[in-house]
């Protein structure tokens, strides 16, 4: 079965159906992009091509997000999680994870108050309109993160190119659906975020967000804004010549329902009555009992996640296998 089929095939099954090895579990992860990986306009050969006008720190693996991101279980598998398979302690190796140098620990650059209610790379409650002008509790616009020249706090100000990630796992949108802002303002948000941090030639994976509980047909919207500009593209100043740069996925939302189907997520993968992922054995094995653990904690889930994506970047983006 080539590829895209096998994909397809495997986003059809209801979790229980997608088999119990790690291998099978990761796959299934990853699957959600598959449609516009490959050729010319895929997402692998549009990020390669952004990816070698790269000249920062090596493995320096960000997460830019709100509270989600900064919640220290977002983290916890990880650095410390049980379980990990020879190929998710390489990828946590590669990604500088516990680096003696913090500020190429991008774990550690999420999760680190400062001083409270943000950290690094990420604050609580914060929207895409507040990370493009200036967010509320003193974490680093987009700008000032990003754009050459514009850096102003360590462990940004160290680098003459701003916050030179060499990939950027990016979730916004929580905050913007509590705020009921509308769609076309979302997506011109993400979209002038996206460009900031392509532009440095950073690899971007967008991640959906998870289910809101009071908005939920809103962050389907947005969630769907996402996949749309991974899979259509938008064009980054001086990359691929003018043509549309297609993105990676991480889709946590489809991974959340799927697991966790008609709102059973509430109280198992997300707090009951809460936006915000459940941190109850979020440094478990997630592949113990077939991926029991990947149906009960949302934070262990989402850890997860990022190291399978981080794997396939790392292979089939860097490393160009």
């Amino acid at each position: 079965m080539r590829p895209i089929a096998l994909a397809a095939a495997l986003l059809a099954l209801p979790f229980a159906s997608y088999g119990s090895t790690p291998e099978q579990l990761q796959r299934a992860a990853n699957a959600h992009d598959d449609e516009w990986q490959e050729g010319a306009s895929g997402w692998v050969a549009s990020q390669r091509e952004l990816h070698a006008g790269f000249r920062g720190t090596r493995g320096r693996v960000i997460q830019i997000g709100d509270s989600i991101t900064y919640a220290n279980p977002n983290t916890q598998w990880m650095r410390y999680g049980k379980g990990r398979t020879q190929s998710d302690n390489a990828i946590r190796r590669w990604m500088r994870v516990d680096d003696s140098d913090r500020k190429n620990d991008g774990a550690y650059l999420a999760r680190t108050d400062r001083p409270s209610h943000r950290s690094y790379t990420a604050e609580t409650g914060m929207t895409t309109g507040e990370f493009l002008r200036r967010p509320k509790r003193g974490l680093p616009s987009a700008t000032e993160m990003f754009k050459t020249g514009r850096a102003k706090e360590a462990p940004f100000n160290d680098f003459t190119g701003g916050l030179a990630a060499e990939v950027c796992f990016l979730m916004l949108g929580t905050n913007d659906a509590s705020s009921r802002r509308p769609v076309d303002e979302y997506t011109r948000n993400m979209t002038q975020i996206i460009r900031l941090i392509a532009a440095n030639h950073t690899v971007v994976v967008l991640v959906t967000i998870p289910p809101h509980v009071h908005q939920q047909q809103l962050a389907q919207q947005y969630n769907a804004v996402l996949r749309r500009i991974a899979k259509n593209g938008i064009t980054v100043p001086g990359v691929n010549g003018g043509k549309p740069v297609t993105f990676p996925l991480v889709d946590y939302y489809e991974e959340i329902v799927r697991r966790r189907p008609s709102g059973t997520w509430g109280g198992t993968l997300l707090n009951k009555g809460d936006v915000h992922p459940t941190a109850r054995n979020s440094a478990g094995n997630p592949y113990a009992n077939g991926g029991k653990a990947l149906t009960e904690s949302g934070y262990l889930l989402r850890s997860w996640l990022i190291v399978q994506k981080a794997k396939e970047i790392k292979s089939r983006v860097i490393d160009g296998r």
